[in-house]
Protein backbone atom coordinates (compact mmCIF):
# COMPACT_ATOMS: atom_id res chain seq x y z
CA UNK A 1 0.00 0.00 0.00
CA UNK A 2 1.39 3.40 -1.05
CA UNK A 3 1.05 6.35 1.29
CA UNK A 4 0.46 9.67 -0.46
CA UNK A 5 2.28 12.41 1.39
CA UNK A 6 2.43 16.12 0.69
CA UNK A 7 5.95 17.25 1.67
CA UNK A 8 7.49 20.72 1.66
CA UNK A 9 11.26 21.31 1.56
CA UNK A 10 12.37 24.69 2.89
CA UNK A 11 15.95 25.26 1.73
CA UNK A 12 17.66 28.26 0.07
CA UNK A 13 20.12 25.98 -1.76
CA UNK A 14 18.60 24.55 -4.97
CA UNK A 15 21.27 21.87 -5.26
CA UNK A 16 20.46 20.55 -1.79
CA UNK A 17 16.75 20.56 -2.70
CA UNK A 18 17.41 18.49 -5.84
CA UNK A 19 19.52 15.97 -3.93
CA UNK A 20 16.85 15.62 -1.23
CA UNK A 21 14.10 15.24 -3.84
CA UNK A 22 16.07 12.45 -5.52
CA UNK A 23 16.36 10.62 -2.21
CA UNK A 24 12.61 10.97 -1.67
CA UNK A 25 11.89 9.45 -5.08
CA UNK A 26 13.80 6.30 -4.09
CA UNK A 27 11.81 5.71 -0.91
CA UNK A 28 9.44 2.76 -1.29
CA UNK A 29 5.93 2.76 0.17
CA UNK A 30 5.48 6.53 -0.19
CA UNK A 31 4.30 8.72 -3.04
CA UNK A 32 5.55 12.24 -2.29
CA UNK A 33 4.06 15.45 -3.65
CA UNK A 34 7.04 17.74 -3.12
CA UNK A 35 6.99 21.55 -2.87
CA UNK A 36 10.10 23.70 -2.62
CA UNK A 37 10.29 27.03 -0.77
CA UNK A 38 13.49 29.10 -0.64
CA UNK A 39 12.15 32.29 0.94
CA UNK A 40 11.94 32.70 4.72
CA UNK A 41 8.82 34.94 4.80
CA UNK A 42 6.97 32.73 2.31
CA UNK A 43 7.90 29.72 4.44
CA UNK A 44 6.47 31.45 7.54
CA UNK A 45 3.12 31.91 5.77
CA UNK A 46 3.05 28.30 4.54
CA UNK A 47 3.82 26.93 8.01
CA UNK A 48 1.07 29.09 9.50
CA UNK A 49 -1.43 27.57 7.03
CA UNK A 50 -0.01 24.09 7.82
CA UNK A 51 -1.27 22.54 4.56
CA UNK A 52 1.52 19.98 4.00
CA UNK A 53 1.76 16.64 5.80
CA UNK A 54 5.43 17.09 6.76
CA UNK A 55 8.20 19.72 6.46
CA UNK A 56 11.97 19.35 5.89
CA UNK A 57 13.69 22.58 6.96
CA UNK A 58 17.34 23.42 6.36
CA UNK A 59 19.08 24.86 9.40
CA UNK A 60 20.79 27.67 7.42
CA UNK A 61 18.41 30.03 5.62
CA UNK A 62 20.46 33.12 4.88
CA UNK A 63 20.63 35.52 7.82
CA UNK A 64 18.06 33.53 9.75
CA UNK A 65 17.96 29.85 10.67
CA UNK A 66 15.65 26.90 10.38
CA UNK A 67 15.47 26.99 14.18
CA UNK A 68 13.81 30.45 14.01
CA UNK A 69 11.35 29.07 11.49
CA UNK A 70 10.65 26.05 13.71
CA UNK A 71 9.95 28.29 16.72
CA UNK A 72 7.62 30.46 14.60
CA UNK A 73 5.76 27.38 13.33
CA UNK A 74 5.11 25.97 16.77
CA UNK A 75 4.07 29.35 18.21
CA UNK A 76 1.53 29.87 15.40
CA UNK A 77 -0.05 26.47 16.00
CA UNK A 78 1.56 24.27 13.36
CA UNK A 79 1.47 20.72 14.70
CA UNK A 80 2.65 18.93 11.55
CA UNK A 81 5.95 16.98 11.70
CA UNK A 82 9.09 19.08 11.13
CA UNK A 83 12.53 17.60 10.45
CA UNK A 84 15.60 19.85 10.65
CA UNK A 85 18.38 19.29 8.07
CA UNK A 86 21.90 20.63 8.62
CA UNK A 87 25.20 20.54 6.79
CA UNK A 88 27.20 19.39 9.79
CA UNK A 89 26.44 17.74 13.12
CA UNK A 90 26.16 19.97 16.15
CA UNK A 91 24.86 18.50 19.41
CA UNK A 92 23.83 21.92 20.74
CA UNK A 93 21.72 22.62 17.64
CA UNK A 94 20.29 19.10 17.86
CA UNK A 95 19.22 19.68 21.50
CA UNK A 96 17.72 23.11 20.71
CA UNK A 97 15.77 21.69 17.77
CA UNK A 98 14.28 18.91 19.86
CA UNK A 99 13.52 21.32 22.71
CA UNK A 100 11.60 23.63 20.36
CA UNK A 101 9.45 20.89 18.83
CA UNK A 102 11.41 19.31 15.98
CA UNK A 103 10.48 15.70 15.25
CA UNK A 104 13.98 14.78 14.12
CA UNK A 105 17.39 16.21 13.27
CA UNK A 106 19.40 14.87 10.27
CA UNK A 107 22.95 15.70 9.15
CA UNK A 108 22.98 16.09 5.36
CA UNK A 109 26.41 14.52 4.96
CA UNK A 110 25.22 11.31 6.60
CA UNK A 111 21.79 11.15 4.99
CA UNK A 112 20.71 8.24 2.79
CA UNK A 113 17.43 6.77 1.57
CA UNK A 114 17.07 4.43 4.56
CA UNK A 115 17.70 7.12 7.20
CA UNK A 116 15.41 9.62 5.46
CA UNK A 117 12.63 7.04 5.07
CA UNK A 118 12.85 5.99 8.72
CA UNK A 119 12.89 9.61 9.93
CA UNK A 120 9.83 10.55 7.82
CA UNK A 121 7.96 7.35 8.73
CA UNK A 122 8.59 7.74 12.47
CA UNK A 123 7.66 11.44 12.38
CA UNK A 124 4.37 10.77 10.58
CA UNK A 125 3.48 7.81 12.83
CA UNK A 126 4.24 9.86 15.93
CA UNK A 127 2.12 12.73 14.60
CA UNK A 128 -0.87 10.48 13.87
CA UNK A 129 -0.54 8.80 17.29
CA UNK A 130 -0.49 12.19 19.03
CA UNK A 131 -3.50 13.30 16.98
CA UNK A 132 -5.44 10.26 18.17
CA UNK A 133 -4.38 10.94 21.76
CA UNK A 134 -5.36 14.60 21.42
CA UNK A 135 -8.73 13.57 19.98
CA UNK A 136 -9.28 11.18 22.89
CA UNK A 137 -8.25 13.89 25.34
CA UNK A 138 -10.63 16.41 23.76
CA UNK A 139 -13.41 13.81 23.86
CA UNK A 140 -12.65 13.06 27.53
CA UNK A 141 -12.56 16.76 28.41
CA UNK A 142 -15.85 17.27 26.59
CA UNK A 143 -17.49 14.46 28.58
CA UNK A 144 -15.91 15.85 31.76
CA UNK A 145 -17.15 19.39 31.19
CA UNK A 146 -20.57 18.51 29.78
CA UNK A 147 -21.50 16.06 32.53
CA UNK A 148 -24.63 17.12 34.39
CA UNK A 149 -23.10 15.76 37.60
CA UNK A 150 -20.33 17.71 39.37
CA UNK A 151 -16.95 16.03 38.76
CA UNK A 152 -13.57 16.90 40.27
CA UNK A 153 -9.95 15.76 40.11
CA UNK A 154 -7.67 16.26 43.12
CA UNK A 155 -4.01 15.45 43.75
CA UNK A 156 -2.85 12.89 46.31
CA UNK A 157 -3.17 15.53 49.06
CA UNK A 158 -6.80 16.20 47.95
CA UNK A 159 -6.00 19.64 46.54
CA UNK A 160 -8.27 20.50 43.62
CA UNK A 161 -6.65 20.21 40.18
CA UNK A 162 -9.69 20.35 37.90
CA UNK A 163 -13.46 20.77 38.28
CA UNK A 164 -16.20 20.82 35.68
CA UNK A 165 -18.83 23.47 35.08
CA UNK A 166 -21.56 21.47 36.81
CA UNK A 167 -19.58 21.68 40.07
CA UNK A 168 -19.00 25.43 39.91
CA UNK A 169 -22.67 25.98 39.01
CA UNK A 170 -23.97 23.80 41.85
CA UNK A 171 -21.80 25.45 44.52
CA UNK A 172 -21.94 28.99 43.12
CA UNK A 173 -18.18 29.51 42.75
CA UNK A 174 -15.83 30.55 39.98
CA UNK A 175 -13.41 27.80 38.93
CA UNK A 176 -10.37 29.61 40.41
CA UNK A 177 -12.17 29.92 43.76
CA UNK A 178 -12.38 26.14 43.99
CA UNK A 179 -9.02 25.08 42.50
CA UNK A 180 -7.14 27.23 44.99
CA UNK A 181 -8.38 25.03 47.88
CA UNK A 182 -8.48 21.40 48.92
CA UNK A 183 -11.61 19.23 49.09
CA UNK A 184 -12.42 20.26 52.67
CA UNK A 185 -13.40 23.66 51.21
CA UNK A 186 -16.84 22.23 50.33
CA UNK A 187 -17.48 20.30 53.55
CA UNK A 188 -19.72 21.71 56.28
CA UNK A 189 -17.86 19.98 59.11
CA UNK A 190 -14.13 19.36 59.47
CA UNK A 191 -14.74 16.08 61.35
CA UNK A 192 -16.76 14.69 58.45
CA UNK A 193 -14.01 15.66 56.01
CA UNK A 194 -11.35 13.96 58.13
CA UNK A 195 -13.46 10.78 58.24
CA UNK A 196 -13.90 10.94 54.45
CA UNK A 197 -10.18 11.60 53.88
CA UNK A 198 -9.01 8.78 56.16
CA UNK A 199 -11.31 6.26 54.51
CA UNK A 200 -10.30 7.36 50.99
CA UNK A 201 -6.55 7.25 51.67
CA UNK A 202 -6.85 3.81 53.28
CA UNK A 203 -9.17 2.17 50.75
CA UNK A 204 -8.60 4.16 47.55
CA UNK A 205 -12.36 4.10 46.88
CA UNK A 206 -15.39 5.64 48.53
CA UNK A 207 -18.87 4.99 47.18
CA UNK A 208 -21.97 7.08 47.98
CA UNK A 209 -20.49 8.85 51.01
CA UNK A 210 -23.42 10.90 52.37
CA UNK A 211 -22.41 14.36 53.52
CA UNK A 212 -23.64 17.92 53.94
CA UNK A 213 -21.74 20.31 51.66
CA UNK A 214 -21.94 24.12 51.57
CA UNK A 215 -22.66 26.47 48.68
CA UNK A 216 -20.93 29.83 48.40
CA UNK A 217 -24.04 31.48 49.90
CA UNK A 218 -23.92 29.17 52.94
CA UNK A 219 -26.84 27.01 51.82
CA UNK A 220 -26.54 23.37 52.85
CA UNK A 221 -26.69 20.64 50.22
CA UNK A 222 -27.38 16.98 51.00
CA UNK A 223 -24.94 15.16 48.73
CA UNK A 224 -23.33 11.79 48.12
CA UNK A 225 -19.72 11.52 46.93
CA UNK A 226 -18.09 8.67 45.03
CA UNK A 227 -14.30 8.93 44.63
CA UNK A 228 -11.69 6.60 43.12
CA UNK A 229 -7.88 6.65 43.12
CA UNK A 230 -5.84 7.55 39.99
CA UNK A 231 -2.43 5.98 39.25
CA UNK A 232 0.46 7.29 37.14
CA UNK A 233 2.50 5.24 34.63
CA UNK A 234 4.65 3.92 37.48
CA UNK A 235 1.53 2.66 39.29
CA UNK A 236 2.01 5.31 41.99
CA UNK A 237 -0.97 7.24 43.40
CA UNK A 238 -1.12 10.62 41.64
CA UNK A 239 -4.60 11.75 42.69
CA UNK A 240 -8.31 10.99 42.89
CA UNK A 241 -11.34 11.57 40.71
CA UNK A 242 -14.78 12.00 42.19
CA UNK A 243 -18.40 12.67 41.34
CA UNK A 244 -20.88 14.51 43.53
CA UNK A 245 -24.63 13.92 43.43
CA UNK A 246 -26.93 16.56 44.85
CA UNK A 247 -29.68 14.72 46.74
CA UNK A 248 -31.14 17.85 48.34
CA UNK A 249 -34.39 17.87 46.34
CA UNK A 250 -34.77 14.12 46.72
CA UNK A 251 -34.32 14.41 50.50
CA UNK A 252 -36.79 17.30 50.63
CA UNK A 253 -39.34 15.29 48.65
CA UNK A 254 -38.82 12.32 50.97
CA UNK A 255 -39.37 14.59 53.97
CA UNK A 256 -42.51 16.04 52.39
CA UNK A 257 -43.83 12.53 51.73
CA UNK A 258 -42.97 11.42 55.26
CA UNK A 259 -44.73 14.47 56.72
CA UNK A 260 -47.80 13.80 54.57
CA UNK A 261 -47.85 10.19 55.77
CA UNK A 262 -47.50 11.31 59.39
CA UNK A 263 -50.26 13.86 58.88
CA UNK A 264 -52.52 11.18 57.43
CA UNK A 265 -51.73 8.87 60.35
CA UNK A 266 -52.40 11.71 62.80
CA UNK A 267 -55.76 12.29 61.13
CA UNK A 268 -56.72 8.65 61.48
CA UNK A 269 -55.59 8.66 65.09
CA UNK A 270 -57.48 11.89 65.78
CA UNK A 271 -60.72 10.49 64.36
CA UNK A 272 -60.29 7.32 66.41
CA UNK A 273 -59.64 9.33 69.58
CA UNK A 274 -62.59 11.61 68.85
CA UNK A 275 -64.89 8.62 68.47
CA UNK A 276 -63.59 6.75 71.52
CA UNK A 277 -63.36 9.80 73.83
CA UNK A 278 -66.26 12.00 72.77
CA UNK A 279 -68.93 9.35 73.27
CA UNK A 280 -68.15 8.81 76.98
CA UNK A 281 -67.40 12.53 77.31
CA UNK A 282 -70.90 13.33 76.09
CA UNK A 283 -72.35 10.97 78.73
CA UNK A 284 -70.22 12.66 81.40
CA UNK A 285 -71.45 16.12 80.35
CA UNK A 286 -75.11 15.02 80.31
CA UNK A 287 -74.77 13.40 83.72
CA UNK A 288 -72.95 16.49 85.04
CA UNK A 289 -75.75 18.80 83.88
CA UNK A 290 -78.28 16.60 85.72
CA UNK A 291 -76.20 16.62 88.90
CA UNK A 292 -75.68 20.39 88.76
CA UNK A 293 -79.45 20.84 88.49
CA UNK A 294 -79.95 18.71 91.61
CA UNK A 295 -77.14 20.36 93.64
CA UNK A 296 -78.20 23.99 93.23
CA UNK A 297 -78.15 24.52 96.99
CA UNK A 298 -74.83 22.70 97.60
CA UNK A 299 -71.95 25.12 96.99
CA UNK A 300 -69.20 22.50 97.39
CA UNK A 301 -70.92 20.15 94.95
CA UNK A 302 -71.39 22.99 92.44
CA UNK A 303 -67.71 24.01 92.77
CA UNK A 304 -66.49 20.49 92.01
CA UNK A 305 -69.02 20.20 89.21
CA UNK A 306 -67.65 23.38 87.60
CA UNK A 307 -64.11 21.95 87.78
CA UNK A 308 -65.29 18.80 86.06
CA UNK A 309 -67.11 20.85 83.39
CA UNK A 310 -64.10 23.08 82.63
CA UNK A 311 -61.80 20.11 82.21
CA UNK A 312 -64.37 18.27 80.17
CA UNK A 313 -64.68 21.30 77.87
CA UNK A 314 -60.88 21.47 77.65
CA UNK A 315 -60.72 17.82 76.54
CA UNK A 316 -63.40 18.50 73.95
CA UNK A 317 -61.56 21.59 72.62
CA UNK A 318 -58.31 19.64 72.46
CA UNK A 319 -59.96 16.95 70.36
CA UNK A 320 -61.46 19.62 68.08
CA UNK A 321 -58.06 21.25 67.57
CA UNK A 322 -56.45 17.90 66.86
CA UNK A 323 -59.10 17.10 64.25
CA UNK A 324 -58.76 20.53 62.64
CA UNK A 325 -54.95 20.29 62.49
CA UNK A 326 -54.99 16.83 60.94
CA UNK A 327 -57.80 17.04 58.41
CA UNK A 328 -57.17 18.41 54.89
CA UNK A 329 -57.52 22.17 54.93
CA UNK A 330 -60.22 23.65 52.76
CA UNK A 331 -58.79 26.61 50.86
CA UNK A 332 -60.38 29.33 48.75
CA UNK A 333 -57.73 30.51 46.31
CA UNK A 334 -57.29 34.05 45.12
CA UNK A 335 -54.48 35.91 43.36
CA UNK A 336 -52.55 37.67 46.12
CA UNK A 337 -49.42 39.84 45.98
CA UNK A 338 -46.93 38.17 48.31
CA UNK A 339 -45.23 41.39 49.41
CA UNK A 340 -48.65 42.78 50.42
CA UNK A 341 -49.40 39.70 52.52
CA UNK A 342 -46.27 39.82 54.71
CA UNK A 343 -47.01 43.18 56.46
CA UNK A 344 -50.50 41.91 57.34
CA UNK A 345 -49.01 38.85 59.04
CA UNK A 346 -46.41 40.96 60.86
CA UNK A 347 -49.19 43.21 62.18
CA UNK A 348 -50.84 40.19 63.81
CA UNK A 349 -47.61 39.47 65.71
CA UNK A 350 -46.64 43.12 66.34
CA UNK A 351 -47.54 43.08 70.07
CA UNK A 352 -45.47 39.96 70.75
CA UNK A 353 -42.51 41.39 68.80
CA UNK A 354 -42.68 44.65 70.72
CA UNK A 355 -43.15 42.95 74.10
CA UNK A 356 -40.09 40.70 73.56
CA UNK A 357 -38.08 43.71 72.27
CA UNK A 358 -37.18 41.80 69.12
CA UNK A 359 -35.36 43.49 66.24
CA UNK A 360 -37.42 42.93 63.08
CA UNK A 361 -35.88 43.09 59.61
CA UNK A 362 -37.85 42.66 56.40
CA UNK A 363 -36.42 42.12 52.92
CA UNK A 364 -39.30 42.01 50.44
CA UNK A 365 -38.14 41.38 46.87
CA UNK A 366 -41.31 40.04 45.21
CA UNK A 367 -42.85 43.35 44.21
CA UNK A 368 -46.04 42.82 42.15
CA UNK A 369 -45.47 39.04 42.07
CA UNK A 370 -48.67 37.14 42.81
CA UNK A 371 -49.63 33.58 43.73
CA UNK A 372 -52.92 31.73 44.07
CA UNK A 373 -53.35 31.33 47.83
CA UNK A 374 -55.99 31.40 50.54
CA UNK A 375 -54.96 34.62 52.26
CA UNK A 376 -56.49 33.87 55.66
CA UNK A 377 -55.14 30.32 55.79
CA UNK A 378 -51.65 31.45 54.70
CA UNK A 379 -51.72 34.12 57.41
CA UNK A 380 -52.33 31.37 59.99
CA UNK A 381 -49.47 29.27 58.58
CA UNK A 382 -46.97 32.16 58.61
CA UNK A 383 -48.15 33.45 61.99
CA UNK A 384 -47.56 30.04 63.59
CA UNK A 385 -43.96 30.09 62.34
CA UNK A 386 -43.39 33.68 63.50
CA UNK A 387 -44.79 32.94 66.98
CA UNK A 388 -42.54 29.89 67.24
CA UNK A 389 -39.57 32.04 66.21
CA UNK A 390 -40.39 34.69 68.82
CA UNK A 391 -40.74 32.08 71.57
CA UNK A 392 -37.46 30.42 70.52
CA UNK A 393 -35.42 33.54 71.24
CA UNK A 394 -34.05 33.60 74.79
CA UNK A 395 -34.76 36.76 76.82
CA UNK A 396 -31.11 37.15 77.84
CA UNK A 397 -29.96 38.25 74.37
CA UNK A 398 -31.18 40.57 71.62
CA UNK A 399 -33.63 38.68 69.46
CA UNK A 400 -33.44 39.15 65.70
CA UNK A 401 -36.25 38.16 63.35
CA UNK A 402 -35.75 38.38 59.58
CA UNK A 403 -38.65 37.94 57.17
CA UNK A 404 -37.78 37.97 53.47
CA UNK A 405 -39.27 37.19 50.08
CA UNK A 406 -37.54 36.54 46.76
CA UNK A 407 -37.73 34.46 43.60
CA UNK A 408 -35.70 31.24 43.83
CA UNK A 409 -35.57 28.70 40.99
CA UNK A 410 -38.80 30.08 39.49
CA UNK A 411 -40.60 29.82 42.84
CA UNK A 412 -41.66 32.39 45.41
CA UNK A 413 -39.56 31.95 48.53
CA UNK A 414 -40.85 33.24 51.89
CA UNK A 415 -38.22 32.92 54.63
CA UNK A 416 -38.60 33.46 58.36
CA UNK A 417 -35.30 33.31 60.26
CA UNK A 418 -34.48 33.83 63.94
CA UNK A 419 -31.34 33.85 66.07
CA UNK A 420 -32.91 31.68 68.74
CA UNK A 421 -31.63 28.54 70.40
CA UNK A 422 -31.84 26.44 67.26
CA UNK A 423 -33.03 22.86 66.90
CA UNK A 424 -30.95 19.70 67.02
CA UNK A 425 -30.81 17.93 63.66
CA UNK A 426 -32.24 14.69 64.96
CA UNK A 427 -35.35 16.57 66.06
CA UNK A 428 -36.04 18.46 62.83
CA UNK A 429 -38.04 15.60 61.34
CA UNK A 430 -40.45 15.69 64.30
CA UNK A 431 -41.27 19.40 64.09
CA UNK A 432 -44.52 18.92 62.20
CA UNK A 433 -45.76 15.97 64.27
CA UNK A 434 -48.93 16.54 66.27
CA UNK A 435 -48.31 17.25 69.98
CA UNK A 436 -44.55 17.56 69.42
CA UNK A 437 -43.26 20.69 71.16
CA UNK A 438 -40.07 21.91 72.75
CA UNK A 439 -41.93 24.53 74.82
CA UNK A 440 -43.23 24.18 78.34
CA UNK A 441 -46.61 25.49 77.27
CA UNK A 442 -48.54 24.78 74.10
CA UNK A 443 -50.04 21.66 72.62
CA UNK A 444 -47.67 21.22 69.68
CA UNK A 445 -50.33 21.59 66.98
CA UNK A 446 -49.26 24.92 65.44
CA UNK A 447 -46.73 23.55 62.95
CA UNK A 448 -48.95 20.57 62.20
CA UNK A 449 -51.62 23.06 61.13
CA UNK A 450 -49.02 25.02 59.14
CA UNK A 451 -47.91 21.87 57.30
CA UNK A 452 -51.53 21.04 56.51
CA UNK A 453 -52.11 24.51 55.05
CA UNK A 454 -48.89 24.37 53.00
CA UNK A 455 -49.89 20.96 51.61
CA UNK A 456 -53.31 22.34 50.64
CA UNK A 457 -51.50 25.01 48.58
CA UNK A 458 -49.30 22.34 46.91
CA UNK A 459 -46.32 24.26 48.27
CA UNK A 460 -43.20 23.15 50.16
CA UNK A 461 -41.75 24.03 53.53
CA UNK A 462 -38.04 23.59 54.32
CA UNK A 463 -36.41 23.95 57.73
CA UNK A 464 -32.74 24.72 58.37
CA UNK A 465 -31.41 25.02 61.91
CA UNK A 466 -28.17 25.06 63.85
CA UNK A 467 -28.04 24.63 67.58
CA UNK A 468 -27.08 27.90 69.29
CA UNK A 469 -27.33 29.89 66.03
CA UNK A 470 -30.97 29.92 64.99
CA UNK A 471 -33.63 28.49 62.71
CA UNK A 472 -34.89 29.36 59.23
CA UNK A 473 -38.23 28.28 57.76
CA UNK A 474 -38.63 28.65 53.98
CA UNK A 475 -41.94 28.26 52.15
CA UNK A 476 -41.78 27.75 48.38
CA UNK A 477 -44.88 28.63 46.36
CA UNK A 478 -45.53 28.55 42.62
CA UNK A 479 -46.12 32.07 41.26
CA UNK A 480 -48.87 32.98 38.82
Amino acid sequence: MVNNVKLTIIDDDEDDFILTEDLLSDIEGFQFEVDWVNDFELAENLLTKSESDIYLIDYRLGKLSGLDLLIHARKTGCKKPIIILTGQGDREIDMQAMKNGADDYIVKSAIDVEKLERSIRYALERYHTLEKLNHSEVKYKSLFQRSIDPIYIVDKNLNFIEVNQALTTLFGYQKDDVTSHDLSFLFEKEKTYERFKTSLLNKGLIKDFEVTLLRSDGKQLNCSITTIVLFDINNEVEGYQGIIRDNTKQKENEQQLLRAEKLGMTGRLARSIAHEVRNPLTNINLSLEQLMAEFQDNEDALMYSEIIKRNSDRINNLITELLNSAKPTSVVMDSIEIDDLIPKVIELAADRIKLQKISLKTELNCNKITANIDEEQMKIALLNIIINAIEAMPPDRQGELTISTCMENNQISISIADNGEGIEKDKLNNLFDAFYTGKRTGMGLGLTTTQNIINAHEAKIVVESEKGVGTKFTILIKPN
